[in-house]
């Protein structure tokens, strides 16, 4: 007790001495808080007059910061300076007084009983006279010699922070420029910032690039309105907009912060109630601060709006501190950014509370850390951008090859083809296309196991790459299937020599390991452009007519493609020890894992072959036929209505994506159906249908990406 009361004796003593008179030749540089004598109104608002009468009653008392601060909601304030010019001449002088939103702030020089000179400004006074962004509001003084007071009373509902600075009038030009310069190295540094960020979003799409941008704009536009830049040139006379601006931006300036932590950290994936948390922080902010504002109580607002801000900050850290803890590649330089943010952030409000002192590195604190933290955010998303690319090339050449033989997919081969075609079609020259199928693939899978399976595709794609040149393709656009685009082979004989060499090459045995050995053929069928074709299209539909009469003819042999092959498919099928040939035969290594779905599954693959018996009969009336691909299709619909309702029940998660396919692929059979019924489709097309689409595409492969849900 004894030592606080000691060091207010010393304040106070400290405070009387500095508070008295200051010659105007010995003014010093920095604000004169400590010089000044301080009251604060208890009662109705004082005039001039009463401010002066107190004065001589003992109401102002001693400054004791060189910047007063009073917080928020504060009552309004009178400073009073006690000057002398002891020089024989007037002296002008620049007087510096307040921040910009300060509400109203009265100046007034006296001399001898009389004012000299008053003015009235404030952000609450219309046009704002002598509005200085980023320093505060300046009048020109001019001294005459002798003693004189300045007053100065100042009324705000925002926090109330006073420095008062008095300079020659030159002295006080320069120091307006370097503000202005220093403002311009800012919003330009933004601003700059906030284009490449724009430009990255126009490119990449990425949202989070877009989410910055608004985080850096919103904090320009915030600054714009503290520092009193908005008020001088972007809305002067609008003292109603400005009350609430600076609170509202300071809201709007976190909830856009945080919605770009949010994405940028993907906290809704590593911490979901975080991000609960955080959204439900935005919306409480703005709520808050529009009420504020709705009943007009300015008090409320700048609390709510300080309140959020100081929360933000400090929640911005927290923020990366969870991003480093749950190993995210961004948190440690977020944190970092954060961290400067906070720093800057933290200082400024603290020194407008008036809870840490006030001066030009507190107060332009915000403004260094934003920087500083944009700068490295800046950084790590062009790191992000980085990794993107990289990940999106690598996942461009995953999406464009087989990971199992590393061959062109399907896709991939697409584009060749689709590029051959138009580069033969300009420059006039042809080339030939084939089609591999491996014969009886399936129980070398059966009797090895799949990893024999898949090891002898691997060897069969090398031995297809070493039979063909480099500039030609070979792709994998099945199971067992494969396309060779040979685009330097005109010559349809030398195409099918080409495939004669690569028939060879798989009917030579493959050593799986010392004593055994795997044996298979291949059923190739050969076409060229553009005498079997001049689409895509065309081209892999001769191709694959002819590899099914291959087949149809005893498979291990090269066919080339033909006109009106599905007719030839058809007739070569009906010899009973074929028909075998284009039969479905149902294994338990099919099975989900779920009886209903396995047992429409053992009924679909019976309907498919019933249907292929009847087309293939040579007495079949094209009614039969008709009624059993109506019986097919019927038993389809049923089927992927009764396996959805079966995925809902197991909530999963894909369900949406395999009604999409369902519904294609019906639409797909009644199309076809249609078209038989009309003469513009045969065999082959159907052939390709249920084999490629129906029962490989969508039964075994497509339904295996939900049998883990059956597992147990």
């Amino acid at each position: 007790m004894l030592r606080t009361l000691i060091i207010s004796i010393l304040s106070l003593t400290a405070g009387l001495v500095l508070a008295g008179e200051l010659p105007l030749t010995e003014i010093p540089a920095e604000s004169l808080g400590t010089h000044a004598w301080v009251m604060v109104e208890t009662g109705p608002r004082l005039s001039l007059n009463e401010a002066r009468s107190r004065q001589r009653e003992g109401a102002f008392q001693p400054g004791m910061r060189p910047v007063p601060t009073f917080g928020i909601g504060s009552r309004p304030v009178w400073l009073r300076l006690d000057l002398t010019n002891p020089t024989g001449h007037s002296l002008p002088f620049r007087l510096s007084a307040g921040t910009t939103w300060i509400d109203h702030v009265d100046v007034y020089l006296v001399q001898g009983g009389q004012v000299l000179a008053d003015w009235r400004t404030g952000d609450a006074v219309p046009t704002s006279p002598g509005v200085v962004p980023g320093i505060g509001y300046d009048f020109d003084l001019v001294f005459p010699t002798g003693k004189s007071e300045l007053f100065l009373r100042a009324e705000t509902m925002d926090p109330m922070v006073l420095p008062i600075e008095l300079r020659p009038a030159g002295q006080a030009v320069e120091r307006e420029q370097l503000s202005h310069y220093g403002y311009g190295f800012l919003y330009g540094g933004l601003l700059m910032l906030l284009a490449y960020n724009l430009l990255l979003y126009a490119g990449l799409r990425e949202s989070q690039n877009l989410l910055y941008s608004l985080y850096l704009f919103s904090f320009i536009l915030l600054s714009l309105a503290y520092t009193g830049h908005g008020l001088a040139w972007v809305w002067p006379g609008h003292p109603l907009f400005q009350r609430y601006v600076i609170l509202v931006l300071m809201v709007v300036y976190g909830c856009c912060g945080l919605m770009f932590a949010n994405r940028f950290l993907t906290l809704r994936e590593i911490a979901p109630r975080v991000a609960r948390g955080v959204r439900l922080f935005m919306w409480a902010g703005a709520a808050l601060i529009t009420a504020s504002v709705a009943l007009g109580d300015q008090r409320a607002a700048a609390l709510a709006a300080f309140s959020f801000e100081t929360i933000f900050t400090i929640g911005m850290v927290l923020l990366g501190i969870l991003a480093v803890r749950s190993k995210q590649p961004s948190g440690a330089i977020f944190l970092l950014a954060a961290l400067f943010g906070i720093l800057g952030g933290l200082t400024t409000t603290l020194a407008v509370w008036g809870w840490v002192p006030f001066n030009r590195i507190t107060y332009h604190s915000v403004e260094l850390g934003v920087l500083a933290e944009a700068v490295i955010l800046a950084l790590a998303i062009a790191q992000y951008v980085r990794g993107h690319k990289q990940a999106y090339l690598l996942a461009k050449d995953l999406a464009m090859h087989d990971p199992l033989t590393t061959l062109l997919n399907r896709r991939a081969l697409t584009d060749r083809l689709e590029q051959t075609i138009a580069l033969a079609r300009r420059r006039e020259f042809d080339f030939s296309l084939m089609f591999v199928d491996l014969d009886e693939f399936k129980p070398i899978n059966d009797k090895f196991g799949h990893e024999a399976g898949d090891w002898l595709l691997c060897e069969a794609a090398k031995r297809m790459l070493g039979c063909v040149r480099a500039s030609d393709t070979v792709a994998r656009v099945g199971g067992d299937e494969f396309v060779v685009l040979l685009s330097s082979v005109e010559d349809i004989e030398q195409a099918t020599l080409v495939g004669e060499k690569i028939r060879s090459a798989l009917a030579e045995p493959f050593h799986l390991k010392p004593g055994k050995w795997l044996s298979i053929t291949s059923s190739i069928g050969v076409c060229s452009y553009p005498d079997h074709g001049t689409s895509q299209r065309e081209l892999l539909k001769a191709c694959d007519d002819a590899m099914y009469l291959a087949k149809a003819r005893g498979r291990n042999r090269v066919v080339v493609a033909e006109l009106n092959l599905a007719e030839r498919i058809s007739s070569a099928a009906q010899v009973p020890s074929s028909l075998g040939l284009i039969i479905f035969h149902w294994r338990r290594a099919y099975q989900i894992g779920n009886p209903t779905i396995d047992a429409e599954h053992h009924e679909l693959f019976n309907l498919v072959n019933n249907l292929l018996r009847t087309g293939l009969a040579t007495d079949t009336q094209p009614q039969a036929f008709l009624a059993s691909a109506d019986e097919l299709i019927q038993h389809v619909r049923q089927h992927f209505s009764s396996e959805e309702s079966v995925l809902a029940a197991k909530g999963y998660s894909r369900l949406q994506d395999h009604a999409d396919l369902h519904r294609k692929l019906v639409a797909r059979a009644e199309a076809l159906r249609q078209k038989i019924g009309t003469g513009e489709v045969g065999l082959g097309d159907w052939l390709q249908f249920l084999a490629n689409d129906l029962v490989i595409g969508h039964i075994l492969k497509e339904d295996r990406q939900y049998a883990g849900l059956f597992e147990g």
